[in-house]
């Protein structure tokens, strides 16, 4: 009996699809993308949202799932109405109460969206194959899917180190064959930062590995002095792109769901504002922005940087110059800093804080 082995395997990797195809004909089979968020979000496509702790990024992505399961309008793009998925594993009992928050904020009824938006509550490793079909197969069971939410990406692999960057490529592919189980729809996994990480440099773990397998990059910045949420991309980003849109943070009291204290639960939720310019960070320049940012990455993991911590921080970003030119440098941008208001005196052995500390109960909510 004679067996071609070569047509056999063929066959089983490209199915019905021709091997090639001439130039016209590609041409020709070429589609308009299609958006289920006008510029942001295309169907069929991968994305990373990438933001800090604390920097509002379940805030705003759920914010967003929300509008488009809704068919609402957000922050100025047109949404085209589509089923969306949430995959909540991280935290779900935290985006119970958000999404409550968010119907609430923008006068959203419930019922309306019952069949428009699902989520699942306990994290599985997207990238374990038989644990992704059978999760897969379920869903489909229940609902067709257009754009999955993966809060966060981390939650829902088995890779415990996400600068293992051969394993996030693993992850990253596993991901976008779990958006094309449900015929191509669209994902936006949401990731931490890599460690150190500055507005200018903000991107996610796994580094070309994982980004190299990724459609576009989507990023928020949580403005230190104005507390507003800078939404945009990075060049990493197919398509048109868009213009950065801003956010504030608003702290909600839900009646209802007060705590065995008889305290009130609190959330937060992300509501689309213009861009604030008094004393913003974004404005200032040169060696000040490069003292500001030094501070800002120091106050990152304590409230009072001392004078010596700042100073040392600011000498690693002033570049080249000697110790006596750095020094000039530190102290001229300090001087500014503190004369706008924009690092405050502590009056407390040398020690400076930003002038607006975020309390304890919205930093819990406010990523």
């Amino acid at each position: 009996m004679n067996f071609d082995l070569s047509q056999s395997i063929s066959a089983s990797h490209f199915g019905d699809s021709p091997v090639i195809r001439n130039g016209l004909e590609f041409m020709n089979s070429a589609k308009a993308p299609e958006f289920i968020l006008e510029k942001v979000i295309q169907k069929g496509q991968i994305y990373t949202f990438t933001a800090k702790w604390g920097h509002g990024k379940t805030a705003l992505g759920l914010t967003m799932a929300m509008h488009i399961a809704a068919g609402i309008d957000f922050a100025g793009f047109q949404v085209k109405r589509s089923k969306v998925l949430y995959l909540a594993g991280e935290n779900p009992a935290d985006v119970q109460l958000r999404t409550i928050t968010i119907c609430k904020e923008y006068g959203i009824n419930p019922s309306d969206i019952k069949d428009w938006i699902y989520f699942s509550e306990k994290s599985f490793a997207i990238n374990d194959k038989p644990i992704k079909d059978e999760f897969v197969t379920e869903v489909k069971k229940i609902t067709s899917v257009d754009l999955i939410f993966v809060d966060t990406g981390p939650a829902h692999s088995e890779i415990e180190e996400e600068n293992a960057n051969s394993k996030m490529h693993k992850v990253a592919v596993a991901m976008r064959e779990m958006a094309n189980d449900f015929s191509e729809s669209a994902m936006m996994v949401f990731m931490h930062p890599t460690q150190g990480a500055t507005q200018d440099t903000l991107r996610s773990r796994g580094g070309g590995a994982f980004a190299g397998q990724v459609d576009g990059e989507l990023l928020a910045w949580q403005d230190p002095f104005t507390k507003q949420i800078k939404f945009w991309h990075s060049s990493k980003f197919r398509g048109g792109g868009f213009e950065p849109v801003y956010f504030d943070l608003k702290r909600v009291e839900l009646d209802s769901f007060d705590d065995n204290f008889g305290n009130k639960a609190v959330s937060v939720v992300a509501i689309h504002a213009e861009k604030s310019i008094e004393n913003n960070s974004d404005e200032i320049g040169g060696d000040t922005r490069i003292v500001f940012d030094a501070f800002v990455l120091c106050a990152s993991t304590k409230e009072l940087v001392t004078d010596r911590e700042w100073r040392r921080e600011s000498y690693k970003f002033l570049g080249d110059r000697n110790t006596k030119a750095k020094g000039e440098a530190f102290r001229r941008a300090k001087k500014l800093l503190l004369g706008s208001k924009m690092v405050i005196d502590a009056e407390i052995h040398r020690s400076y804080r930003l002038p607006i500390a975020t309390s304890p109960e919205v930093e819990k909510v406010c990523d």
